[in-house]
């Protein structure tokens, strides 16, 4: 493909990226498929490739969310990204021109979860994680969460949701959740309004 876009001078204008929609837990917590929101699930592999946008041979290593790529598409196409979207452009980072803090948190929300044992029946579970901690809340259930020191403990094995000396995190996280469920509902409202 490269030799064919060189070949035709398109080389500077090509942009190639590889990702997935999520990981997979492979025996991972006692599951093998993706209904979790484990650092291993919610993980995905973005590769993105543009020398005629980016430089090469970097790594970037900021909390973003998935739907953030598609504004990057839209910015290469000269498209306009809708404001009701919720995803902010990957560009910064990909051009090494980031703040400190892309996104301080990011979320993910999954219905139905028949799966996890813990949250078997739930209608909505919703992740929220910072740089440092991870909560996980499970609608209906006010006895079971989970929330994980993923800075001390990676590979989130120690459910801290009923340590009194996490209580603190714990409400920031909550109220974090509850702002972006909020926001979220707020911003993307009239986002099928062209099509009513």
């Amino acid at each position: 493909v490269r030799g064919a876009a060189e070949r035709k001078g398109w080389l500077d204008k090509a942009v190639g990226s590889v990702t997935a929609g999520h990981g997979d837990c492979l025996g991972d917590h006692g599951n093998i498929q993706k209904f979790t929101m484990y650092d291993v699930i919610t993980h995905m592999p973005l590769i993105v490739w543009g020398p005629g946008y980016f430089s090469g041979g970097r790594t970037v290593d900021h909390l973003c969310q998935q739907f953030d790529i598609a504004p990057v598409i839209h910015e290469l196409a000269g498209a306009r990204t809708p404001e009701t979207w919720e995803a902010r452009s990957l560009m910064p980072l990909l051009q090494g021109e980031a703040a400190e803090s892309f996104r301080a948190y990011v979320f993910a929300e999954q219905t139905a979860d028949t799966v996890n044992l813990f949250a078997a029946g739930t209608e909505l579970n919703t992740m929220v994680r910072s740089r440092d901690w991870k909560l996980v809340h499970y609608l209906g259930d006010d006895e079971y969460g989970e929330l994980y020191d993923v800075k001390n403990d990676p590979g989130e094995h120690h459910n801290r949701w009923r340590d009194p000396a996490c209580e603190e995190v714990k409400r920031e996280l909550l109220r974090e959740l509850l702002n972006w469920r909020m926001r979220s509902d707020m911003q993307t409202a009239d986002w099928t309004a062209p099509w009513r």
